[in-house]
């Protein structure tokens, strides 16, 4: 089970920091295009 565990807090981990990357992003990015 500690397998799976780590696994799903990688994931979960990896998963939230690319949404708050990918936000980050979107409101750095100029809308003047």
């Amino acid at each position: 089970m500690t397998f799976i565990s780590s696994i799903t807090f990688l994931f979960g981990l990896i998963f939230s920091w690319a949404i708050i990357f990918f936000i980050s992003a979107a409101a750095s990015t100029p809308t003047s295009e």
